[in-house]
């Protein structure tokens, strides 16, 4: 208590002392101090003994009215929530010496509370009974101040626990961080609130590998940066390591210097990943898993960028001899299974840093990195042939798999992919000249150089001067002018319908479309629709399908979250209906699922005859659904990464 508190309490005592007549002195001193004085007997009610006028000016009563309406009993002025606390509070010191205080609300004239704190002491007089004296302190704007100050708290906390995400504030002044409950729910632990960053790296909450991205996070918040975001995995409850989206506010004074930062932290593990999927099967050819066309090449094109003159590597093109045969004697699938075995072995040829990719239907380019010596590179390109030579030769199919194989070297033979390729290419064609089954290594001599004039000519290329092969898969092409429309920034509506249409008059359907819901509970359109010049669309018609028959629907898909009838007849009565309706035929549709809920589908129709769907056309629906999905539900922006 305070020295001026307890001269308030000696000065209350001695004022009691007095004869009432004799008070006056004393009374004009009391009402000069800060805080009012009152005196009550500690009885059941509290009989008032003096009360100052001060103290009857806080609550807005003469000593009459005291008297008239209360019978002089203080506790009746005291707020009824509050009685039991004060007399709980009163009754734990009485045999205490020293000073105390209470803090309580009175009632005053004008209905209006106020918030009061005695600092009290309970004194045994020579009547033997006990007074309570007190000095009273109005304490009524800063008890609504913590009051509003808690409410608002409250609803912050509340806030933060509805809020998909861990909500976090780091107090710069104190160096320390405080988390939402679901926190310790989300990461299985309790944090520390000081030097979080350390407790955090050293006990390995952090993917290694992702240690550099929090440290940096840390750096930035600590600097006072406005606004920082990162992403990173972090070790959850489950002991798995999920992709967290960590977004940071921070506040300044008025002179710029940090006080508290805010922030959030969302468990984006999920999407993220299902983004790095497609990252990867856009980068990867769909049947080998080895990179496509596009992929390698730019990886081909970096590492070259990269190189020094003294550095020697060697390019290899390599060509199934005779492919066509192959999958017309022996099928797409057949086709389809050396492929597959045959990328797989040439993988175990190479080493890890080299990139090795499918550029074609039965063509590869292999590029292997700062190579010792011409030795090495024909020892790799006899192991490839012995490969194709060995592949099946146990299933007696009556025919012989064999490869032709063209070879180019940095920096002798070109400094760029393209330079590199065209003479790789054309020591491949004499391959084939040659009889077939055989390496060659590019020489610079005439007979090459007509070699490149010849086979040029059955080469299509585009502006950039990058080779396409003729058949190279359409899912690449596909991926590829998506992608470069991306870069051109074209709207996202226009990719989408790029997309419909090219895949519509690449497989000659009648209709490619996407219907999207737009909720659980309402009504879904057909939002995007491309058709064949003679056939009519069905947008409107169709423009609003209920969720109950749309869930009739979807129990038709098969487990893969695709349907293909290639007579819809034979569907349930209902959908058949309304397909006839549409002179549709045959049907094509792949689902557009997120979070387990299907939000849309993709689909083909076919109004001319009773189709057969072809692998090929199930792969690129799928395909396109999978591009479509990003654009749909991520606020219609791909995200690419390196």
């Amino acid at each position: 208590m305070t020295q001026s508190k307890k001269t308030d309490l000696v000065t209350s005592q001695k004022l009691l002392s007095f004869k009432k007549q004799d008070r006056l002195p004393f009374e004009k001193i009391v009402q000069n101090l800060p805080g009012a004085i009152k005196s009550c007997l500690f009885d059941q009610e509290l009989s008032i003994s003096y009360l100052s006028k001060n103290f009857l000016s806080l609550c807005g009563y003469s000593e009459d009215e005291l008297k008239q309406l209360f019978d002089n009993k203080f506790l009746r002025l005291i707020h009824p929530d509050d009685y039991f606390l004060v007399m709980n509070q009163l009754e734990s010191h009485v045999n205490d010496l020293n000073e105390f205080s209470v803090e309580y609300r009175v009632v005053c004239k004008d209905k209006s509370v106020i918030w009061l704190l005695d600092c009290c002491k309970i004194v045994s007089e020579a009547d033997n009974l006990r007074y309570i004296y007190a000095v009273a302190i109005d304490i009524t704007e800063r008890k609504e101040s913590e009051i509003e100050q808690n409410l608002c708290y409250q609803k912050y906390k509340v806030i933060s626990e509805q809020l998909n995400g861990v909500i976090f504030e780091y107090s710069f002044l104190e160096n320390k961080i405080s988390f939402s409950t679901k926190f310790s729910e989300v990461f299985g632990f309790e944090p520390c609130c000081t030097n979080f960053p350390e407790y955090i790296t050293q006990r390995e909450k952090i993917e290694a590998k992702d240690l550099h991205i929090f440290a940096n996070l840390c750096e930035s918040i600590i600097s006072g940066e406005e606004y920082s975001e990162a992403e990173f995995r972090a070790l959850n409850a489950q002991n798995k390591y999920i992709w967290c989206l960590v977004q940071v506010t921070t506040i300044l004074d008025e002179n710029g210097i940090p006080l508290r930062a805010i922030g959030r932290i969302t468990d984006i593990d999920k999407k993220k990943r299902e983004v790095l999927n497609l990252k990867t099967l856009s980068r990867r050819d769909s049947l080998t898993g080895i990179y496509n066309k596009m992929t390698a090449q730019a990886i081909i094109e970096k590492h070259l960028e990269a190189s020094e003159c003294e550095s020697r590597h060697a390019m290899f093109i390599i060509d199934i001899d005779n492919f066509k045969m192959v999958n017309d004697s022996l099928g797409h699938m057949f086709g389809d299974a050396v492929l597959i075995s045959i990328s797989s072995r040439i993988r175990e040829v190479f080493g890890k840093d080299d990139v090795i990719g499918r550029v074609g239907g039965d063509e590869f380019v292999i590029f292997s990195k700062n190579i010792e010596s011409e030795e090495q590179v024909c020892c790799k390109a006899k192991k490839i042939c012995d490969i194709f030579n060995s592949t099946f030769v146990e299933e007696h199919i009556g025919y012989e798999i064999s490869g032709s194989i063209g070879i180019s070297f940095y920096p002798q033979d070109g400094r760029s992919y393209f330079d590199l390729f065209k003479r790789a290419d054309v020591a491949l064609y004499h391959a084939k000249k040659s009889g077939k089954n055989c390496y060659v290594i590019y020489e610079n001599n005439s007979a090459y150089k007509k070699c490149l004039e010849t086979t040029d000519s059955n080469l299509e290329f585009l502006s950039n001067g990058v080779r396409i092969a003729q058949d190279a898969s359409f899912n690449d092409k596909l991926f590829k002018y998506t992608f470069d429309l991306l870069y051109e920034r074209t709207k996202i509506e226009e990719i989408i319908m790029f997309l419909l249409k090219a895949s519509g008059e690449y497989y000659g359907v009648s209709r490619a479309y996407v219907y999207e819901q737009f909720s659980k509970e309402g009504d879904t359109s057909k939002t995007y629709e491309w058709c064949h010049e003679d056939i009519n669309p069905v947008t409107q018609s169709l423009e609003k399908v209920s969720c109950q028959k749309l869930k009739e629907y979807f129990e038709c898909y098969n487990s893969d979250g695709v349907l293909y009838c290639n007579d819809v007849t034979t569907l349930p009565e209902k959908i058949a209906s309304i397909l006839a309706k549409n002179n549709v035929k045959a049907i094509l549709n792949c689902k557009i699922q997120h979070i387990g809920e299907s939000v849309a589908f993709i689909g083909f129709d076919d109004c001319n005859s009773n189709r057969l769907w072809t692998k090929n056309e199930i792969e690129t629906l799928t395909f396109i659904s999978k591009i479509v999905k990003i654009f749909l539900l991520d606020n219609k922006n791909l995200i690419l990464e390196d």
